[in-house]
């Protein structure tokens, strides 16, 4: 992993997506690779709702639990949000996507990607939590 010990080295957040094999039809790109590849070595962190090539978070441009602003939970997802801003479970992920492709159908198809991280990247990020 020397690529990402000088990504940290260098002040930035090691991060990866991955996306369900039953998700990559979605996605606009073509050498999207499966969340089941790419787990060795990192940690989970939780999931996310996009669409396109995965760079279009429903948390900033359709429904998602937590406002990306502010960082407050909304009323109906108070539940679903992790410390990390997240979404822990698959299947509340895809009911998110869901509803997505239906209130913000524009963006569509939305579906569900898992965050991946190294071990540096969990603890800063847990130093900042305090």
């Amino acid at each position: 992993m020397a690529a990402i010990d000088m990504v940290n080295g260098m002040g930035y957040y090691s991060a990866f997506r991955g996306v369900a094999q039953s998700d990559v039809v979605y996605t606009d790109c073509a050498n999207a690779v499966p969340v089941e590849a790419i787990g060795r070595g990192l940690i989970f962190v939780g999931w996310d709702v996009v669409s396109g090539n995965g760079w279009v978070s429903a948390s900033c441009r359709g429904v998602f639990s937590i406002n990306p602003f502010d960082g407050n939970c909304r009323e109906n997802g108070m539940n679903d949000v992790n410390p990390y801003g997240l979404i822990d479970d698959y299947e509340k992920c895809t009911a998110y996507a869901k509803s997505n492709n239906f209130i913000n159908a524009g963006h569509a198809p939305w579906y569900p990607v898992s965050i991946f991280i190294d071990s540096t990247t969990l603890a800063r990020l847990n130093s900042l939590r305090g």
